[in-house]
């Protein structure tokens, strides 16, 4: 079969990026914003939230958000905008302390259909140039200070493969700025294992004459496993698009416990037309949480590694 549809590629992303690769989550809505690059200090860093310097005890309310996500994307012609078969990426966001958590959307058991990425109303803290990513030795690069609707926020696109490992911890550090001192973060992220087997396989054909050959069920429980299974959370998302792959018709977001199976139940692709495409994201998620001295806050942590595929909808 050969359908040769573009597929508008969104940021998978549950971090503050929260723009259109959707996720990770993880990633949203697959609206593009515009992204500033600031590169001079001329901006005001001065900000009305009074900030406590020195540790506290953690006041359970959540102060940041820093991502790292892989995604194997076998067949990147499939998608508009993608180049070659990988796509990475880092963001982070310390911003004002909140009751609400960037993951409050996710279920640890289920599936999801509306307001897939909810973000916490928030304001952004600006904390210098970068914030730096390492990893003993293994791993070292930057993410860059953006203004993103108004936000300060830090995002590294494009990451080299080659600086991204399975199963290690990423600090952070930030240098001395206008709110905070300089500090590290210590084990503020965990990536988890990439899967090196799954099924339906189909999912992931590489080329445009066999790519969407994989089906979604409408009115059928559609599943899914993998291999190695073990560890936090495994996301299934399906985005839904029309049969020319031009219009965003929905999405369905389902996670479970990473135990090597995964299923989305009958229903939940019914009200889409026969021959819609797919976007399938298949992913691990790691979460973890470090405390911020400064004010006591939680920054949430979020690795996720995952692949990319496509389906058609019968």
């Amino acid at each position: 079969m050969n359908k040769s549809f573009l597929l508008s590629l969104p940021l998978l992303s549950c971090s503050p990026d929260m723009v259109g690769l959707t996720p990770l989550p993880p990633v949203d809505t697959g609206v593009d914003s515009e992204v500033i690059i600031v590169d001079s200090e001329e901006v005001d860093t001065s900000d009305d939230t009074d900030v406590v310097i020195g540790p506290i005890e953690p006041t359970g309310l959540v102060g940041g958000v820093a991502q790292v996500s892989y995604l194997w994307v076998p067949c990147d012609q499939c998608f508009f905008g993608q180049v070659g078969n990988e796509l990475a990426h880092s963001s982070a966001m310390f911003h004002t302390p909140t009751p609400d958590s960037w993951l409050d959307w996710l279920p640890d058991s289920g599936c999801i259909t509306e307001d897939l990425y909810p973000a916490p109303p928030v304001t952004g803290y600006n904390l210098g140039y970068s914030i730096g990513v390492h990893s003993d030795g293994l791993s070292n690069f930057s993410m860059d200070r953006v203004v993103e609707d108004g936000q300060y926020k830090y995002r590294r696109d494009n990451l080299s493969s080659t600086l991204l490992y399975e199963q290690i911890y990423f600090d952070l550090t930030i240098s001395q700025n206008n709110v905070w001192p300089a500090a590290e973060f210590d084990n503020a992220i965990y990536t988890p294992t990439l899967f090196t087997q799954f099924q339906p396989m189909s999912l992931f054909n590489s080329s445009l004459f066999d790519a969407y050959e994989a089906p979604i069920y409408r009115n059928s429980t559609n599943y899914f496993s993998w291999q190695p299974a073990g560890g936090d959370i495994f996301i299934i998302l399906v985005e839904v698009y029309s049969w020319d792959g031009l219009n965003y018709l929905g999405g369905v977001l389902c996670s479970e416990p990473d135990d090597g199976a995964i299923q989305i139940p009958s229903g939940y692709f019914s009200q889409y037309p026969y021959g819609s495409l797919a976007a399938v994201y298949a992913y691990k998620m790691y979460r973890t949480e470090t405390i911020i001295p400064f004010n006591g806050s939680t920054l949430e942590g979020v690795g996720q590694y995952g692949a990319l595929g496509t389906a058609t909808l019968y």
